[in-house]
């Protein structure tokens, strides 16, 4: 029963799908933000190229520019499912996420003329399987695997109408369809299924050919089957010959050839276990690969021709696009394998398809191909988990077969950002990763009221991982430090976002904070304690030596104008005036990473951890520069303070059983009055002073956010964009109330909504809305498009017909799309009310919501 409960909750939050994340901004910022991209294809009517990356949603680009047109934000699935443009009627259908089974997700239906969701397809989709999904132009319809089955030895095929995009009703195939195909001449379907026997014990499995007549629907035949196996990787391809209207089925032990006249097996052409199966419609020809060798077939004749050796495309080709065809130059590319010690390299193979000889090959770690027919272009996907090199497009002329042009799909933020309150801009500090040796460092600089990119500020060599920031609110200036072994501060006008100087440190710079009282900036220094820099000419005014390293551990204490600073077991507190060494205070013996203070009760608390889960919080009166107590709860990372309510929070694993919890301490009495367990990691915390709210960083990329005036949780984030280590640090804006988070593993920024007050304004003008709600009935998806509100603030509410309020879309953008789906608006079949109100009038648009 409690486990039921928890997959209901849980399930509950992913359908919640986020109230308070607001936008994505990638960077950089020409690049679609995109890590590990599990789809490509081309739209050549529309001269567009389709990207999906499983967490990081969709994007379209222009093709041969490969400028972004669009971002939409959304989990795909995981599985070999691919995304697919369907030229005939000019739609995409990407596969979606939905929840945790082996059969778990359903197809968002893409317009490819509007780039808008227009609808959502209930076709189970699987995690195993490769899932065939092909249009038949004799009757306009699809015809897609769909993998739910109440009987084990059998599938279905869901046949559906694209216009309204129904299911009409389901074809029950024999075993488990995998690849489809479709003769146009007969109107036949075929389909590949895997088939499971037992025998002796021992169980095999083979490929079975289901052949359907599509205009009754029904099965015609099932005796056409290939060999068995035990172990042995499945494939079982099919193609479609229209040239000589043959089907070819890879049947594992050979490659059988069909009749398309009569349905007849008429050719064996031995193959032993190939993979996918591609076709050269210009000299009639198919490129097949075992795991050895590259195979090519004469289909005039079926006969092999050509067998290439130590050359082959391996088994991801099941469910990878790894091959693709020019029919302009007759070229064929292949990814392909070469040599004898695994890790097996990889090669780009380009092959002439006249002669049947290898013309260009390149070293490379791709997962993907496209051809770009109108631009005459090879798009190359290269994502980051194959080797050490960036997640890329890489374009290679068709004719050629040189490479012209390089997209970075997504490059990964270091992770520390700042807000300068005296001019409303955000720096964010980035890194790219993938240079070895060197790697090259900079700043980007956003307007923070349009999150515009106005200026990337190179920082130049950077060895190593870690920068952090602070602002010189007298002066205007914003300070980075870089890691290297031999540490510099780099110093940025913030008026002109230039460097203006360099400050050479002897050691590994660490954290970095801001005294506007004296005007100082203290910067935690590996090897020699603590560096103070003048804030007017920006140079060093002492090296301050400790006898421990900080290097997380700083912070400068207003209230007393003191600075703190930690490593290990002791706190050195130094004269903010002075900059005397006042005293060293020895503390619990665990590292510090994070500090933070309490104004009114003039204390300072002070984060512990280490590797085997032991810390806690460190509870310090500043006072008299003593440790109150220690709360020994668990290695804990984050920490802030809500000085409204006078309350500490702070994140922390739990020492015995691992669990992740946030604590919430009274700043007055020290006691721990709430302990919230939540299911992801946690880490940084930050305290919007705008909405009373705390924001907690967590390893799936978004923000836990607790109200502080109730002590309940708001949102737990589930947009699966892993973190590597800790999730970094958070960054609000106290203009419009938003807090962003950068993700280190993850080429974009995440922000999060603050209170209704951050919503942005307009010139005073008179209100005139463009309203547009489609489809109405809506299928699983909803489209609303609007235009600005002139002159007021504008709200968006949604009512049931009790009139009673069930989701509210405020606040709103400039301008912009609104998609409901089951993820954000997780509410049954009815009637529902839109409500657009201003201050000043209010009108409402009736839609109908079909789960």
């Amino acid at each position: 029963m409690l486990n039921k409960l928890f997959l209901i909750f849980f399930l509950s939050i992913i359908f919640s799908r986020g109230q308070f994340l607001e936008e994505i901004i990638p960077f950089p910022e020409d690049s679609p933000g995109m890590n590990d991209i599990i789809g490509i294809t081309y739209n050549w009517l529309n001269n567009k190229l389709y990207l999906a990356d499983h967490s990081d949603g969709f994007a379209i680009l222009e093709g041969g520019g490969l400028k972004t047109i669009k971002r939409i934000a959304m989990t795909l699935h995981t599985s070999p499912s691919k995304i697919e443009w369907i030229p005939q009627i000019n739609k995409v259908y990407l596969p979606s996420e939905l929840g945790f089974t082996p059969v778990d997700g359903y197809y968002i239906v893409f317009d490819g003329v509007g780039d808008t969701v227009i609808d959502t397809l209930w076709v189970e989709i699987s995690r195993q399987y490769p899932q065939g999904i092909i249009y038949n132009e004799n009757n306009n319809l699809l015809y897609i695997n769909h993998y739910f089955s109440l009987v084990p030895e059998s599938g279905q095929i869901a046949v559906v109408e694209p216009e309204s995009n129904t299911i009409l009703y389901n074809l029950r195939t024999f075993g488990k369809p995998f690849y489809l195909a479709l003769n146009p001449t007969n109107n036949h379907l075929y389909a590949s299924c895997l088939v499971e026997t037992e025998s002796a014990g021992e169980r095999y499995y083979h490929f079975q050919l289901n052949i359907f007549d599509c205009r009754t629907h029904r099965l015609l035949d099932t005796k056409i089957k290939g060999e068995r196996w035990v172990l042995s990787y499945p494939h079982g391809d099919l193609l479609y010959n229209p040239i000589s209207n043959k089907i070819y089925f890879n049947a594992l032990t050979s490659i059988l050839v069909i009749d398309g006249t009569n349905d007849s097996v008429i050719a064996q052409i031995p193959a032993r276990e190939n993979y996918r199966l591609l076709f050269n419609f210009r000299d009639n020809k198919i490129y097949t690969s075992d795991d050895r060798t590259l195979t090519i077939i004469d289909c005039e004749r079926d006969s092999i021709i050509k067998i290439i050796y130590d050359r082959w495309v391996g088994p991801e080709w099941d469910f990878l696009d790894l091959g693709a065809y020019n029919w302009r130059e007759n070229k064929i590319y292949l990814v392909t394998y070469y040599g004898d010690t695994y890790p097996f390299p990889q090669k780009l193979t380009v092959i002439d398809g006249e002669t049947d000889s290898i013309i260009a090959e390149w070293e490379c770690y791709i997962d993907h191909l496209c051809y770009d027919s109108n631009h005459n272009l090879l798009y190359c996907i290269t994502n980051c988990y194959w080797n050490n090199s960036p997640p890329k497009i890489v374009v290679i002329d068709g004719r050629s077969s040189q490479i012209v042009d390089t997209l970075i799909t997504g490059s990964f933020l270091n992770g520390s950002g700042i807000w300068n309150p005296l001019n409303n801009k955000l720096y964010f500090s980035t890194l790219n990763k993938w240079e070895e040796p060197p790697r090259t460092g900079q700043i980007v600089v956003l307007d923070g009221r349009t999150h515009r990119f106005l200026k990337e500020i190179p920082l130049g060599r950077v060895e190593a991982e870690g920068n952090f920031l602070t602002v010189n609110t007298r002066r205007n200036k914003v300070y980075c430090t870089t890691a290297e072994e031999e540490g510099r501060i780099i110093v940025i006008d913030s008026d002109r976002d230039s460097i203006v100087k360099v400050i050479n440190l002897p050691s590994l710079a660490g954290r970095l904070d801001y005294n506007p009282i004296n005007d100082k900036v203290y910067c935690a220094n590996w090897a020699n304690g603590l560096t103070i820099i003048d804030g007017e000419d920006d140079t060093i005014i002492t090296h301050l030596s400790l006898p421990f390293y900080p290097y997380y551990g700083l912070i400068w204490y207003p209230g007393l104008n003191k600075v703190y600073c930690g490593e290990g077991g002791m706190v050195g507190v130094i004269d903010g005036a002075t900059n005397q060494l006042l005293k060293i205070v020895p503390g619990p013996e665990y590292s510090q990473l994070k500090y933070a203070y309490n104004l009114k009760s003039n204390k300072l608390y002070i984060t512990y951890y280490d590797i085997f889960h032991g810390g806690g919080l460190g509870i310090f009166d500043c006072l008299r520069d003593t440790f109150v107590t220690f709360l020994p709860r668990g290695k804990s990372i984050g920490v802030d303070w809500d000085e409204k309510d006078n309350k500490v929070y702070f994140s922390y694993t739990g020492r015995v059983d691992w669990q992740n919890r946030i604590g919430v301490v009274d700043g007055e009495t020290d006691s721990l009055i709430h302990i919230f367990s939540i299911p992801v990691c946690l880490y940084h915390l930050l305290w919007n002073p705008n909405n009373n709210k705390i924001y907690v960083a967590c390893d799936v990329g978004g923000c836990l956010v607790i109200d502080c005036e109730t002590d309940s949780i708001l949102e737990i984030p589930v947009l699966r964009d892993y973190n590597e280590g800790f999730a970094q640090p958070l960054v609000v804006n106290l203009e419009n109330g938003r807090v962003y988070l950068t993700s280190e593993g993850k080429s974009r920024i995440f922000v999060f909504k603050g209170t209704p007050s951050a919503l942005k304004t307009f010139p005073q003008e008179e209100m005139k809305i463009d309203l547009r709600l489609y489809p109405n009935p809506g299928k699983g998806f909803i489209n609303i498009q609007y235009s600005p509100f002139k002159g007021e603030k504008g709200k968006f509410r949604i009512y049931d017909a009790l009139g009673r309020l069930v989701k509210d879309l405020s606040p709103l953008k400039e301008r912009g799309e609104i998609l409901l789906s089951p993820a954000n608006f997780p509410f049954n079949s009815g009637v529902y009310i839109l409500r657009v109100e201003t201050e000043k009038k209010s009108f409402l648009h009736k839609f109908i919501w079909l789960r």
